[in-house]
């Protein structure tokens, strides 16, 4: 009798172990992805595919705190059919709406935009006031998407923004609220027009005319129907309630082999600079960054981590490098390409050393290069869509981060921000 009980026993035991198996498998998936540095948005969406409360997975995510997590997990619930789930304004999606980062910040108003929740315009009203010209443009999109028109005023009040995308954003936003039209399009420009970088293309004089001529024509049109627009308060600044988060710690070599540790930086805001010697786009930037490095002195820390031998993020995605697409890609700035041949995992570190240290100094790079061929500070700020640039307080505290360009005088407010200058 006892052997048949240990035997009716061990088949119980084994049938309830298959038929928990799924659930055992997705919570050690679920707790190991929690744990990485690192996580796709296609495996959060394979999470929440296969969890009672797909909703609070995406909160686990998020409150990781982690810049990979945060940004996976707001991909994953735009791609899928979760929204339509979310009821109001969760607390995730406003902190979210209000991150230090720019992508998770794109995100949450790309889901405030789809949902319309109570509250909407005091988030994206922060955004539209943020000095980064960039959080602007997304900002404008999700006001014309959520029907705040008690944000017009500020909208309008950008149409005398030193950035011209910023007008031009400005004046779309505009005639999409009153169906007026005065000709402003940004495709007149041309494709290749960024007045976010320093490095600037020629532009058509006659569209840059056509363009200017419109916008003042906007401008007349609000001083005159502005009454009209201005019936309803704007809506209140909304205020972020979650506390700074600390800047993930790296510890890197230099050029000359000294390892330099985030935290050592402490008592000094730290502008970080994740870049690569084939990466074409981030080669308008650098020549801001010298300017940078020389007018703070040591007031700012300007740090370069080259991302030489580490692929991209295109390459990790797709397979191939972003290079390898037809002239005239976005990654194309129209500057020479440099006759060097790119690094990999197994480039040792005295040609690596040789490899950014002449491209180094044949740009003029007077700030401080560290090297991280194997991406360890990469994978947790998200740096391999390059160029990204990593804003950390004197108190170590993480207080931007972005993809991609900006201009001189947005890079001065940011830095405004966390410098005091003397007078």
């Amino acid at each position: 009798k006892r052997s048949l009980l240990f035997l009716v026993g061990g088949v119980i035991l084994i049938a309830c172990l298959f038929l928990l198996r799924p659930r055992l498998q997705h919570s050690v998936m679920l707790r190991t992805a929690l744990a990485e540095s690192s996580v796709s948005a296609e495996l959060i969406e394979e999470l929440i595919a296969t969890d009672p409360a797909p909703l609070a997975v995406i909160e686990r995510f998020y409150r990781t705190g982690q810049i990979p997590h945060r940004l996976a997990a707001l991909r994953a619930i735009s791609r899928s059919s979760l929204l339509a789930q979310v009821e109001g304004l969760p607390d995730w999606l406003r902190d979210a709406s209000l991150d230090v980062d720019f992508q998770v910040r794109e995100q949450a108003l790309g889901i405030l935009s789809t949902l319309r929740p109570a509250g909407a315009a005091s988030l994206i009203r922060a955004s539209l006031l943020d000095v980064d010209p960039e959080l602007k443009h997304i900002a404008i999109r999700a006001a014309v998407a959520v029907g705040a028109t008690n944000l017009i005023v500020d909208v309008a009040g950008l149409l005398d923004h030193e950035s011209l995308n910023v007008r031009i954003a400005a004046a779309t936003g505009l005639r999409q609220w009153s169906g007026e039209d005065f000709g402003v399009r940004r495709a007149q420009l041309g494709a290749e027009y960024n007045d976010l970088s320093s490095v600037q293309k020629e532009v058509d004089p006659t569209a840059l005319a056509k363009v200017e001529a419109g916008l003042a024509e906007w401008q007349a049109w609000w001083r005159e129907h502005q009454s009209a627009w201005t019936k309803h308060p704007p809506a209140e600044v909304a205020i972020p309630v979650e506390a700074l988060r600390a800047a993930p710690e790296f510890a890197l070599p230099d050029l000359a082999g000294k390892t330099v540790r985030l935290s050592e930086l402490r008592g000094r805001p730290v502008l970080v600079n994740f870049w690569a010697t084939w990466c074409t786009a981030c080669w308008s930037e650098l020549p801001e960054l010298v300017k940078l490095h020389e007018r703070y002195g040591d007031k700012l820390v300007v740090l370069g981590i080259s991302l030489d031998g580490l692929p991209d993020q295109h390459e990790l995605e797709h397979g191939h490098k972003a290079s390898d697409h037809a002239e005239g890609d976005d990654h194309d700035h129209g500057e020479p390409a440099e006759h060097t041949e790119p690094a990999n995992a197994a480039t040792p570190r005295k040609e690596l050393v040789k490899l950014v240290g002449g491209f180094a100094k044949q740009k003029g790079l007077n700030y401080r290069i560290l090297l991280d061929p194997e991406g360890v500070s990469s994978l947790v700020y998200q740096g391999n869509e390059l160029p990204v640039n990593v804003f950390i307080d004197a108190e170590g505290k993480l207080r931007r981060r972005f993809v991609g360009p900006r201009s001189p005088a947005a890079f001065d407010a940011m830095i405004a921000e966390l410098v005091k200058l003397p007078h």
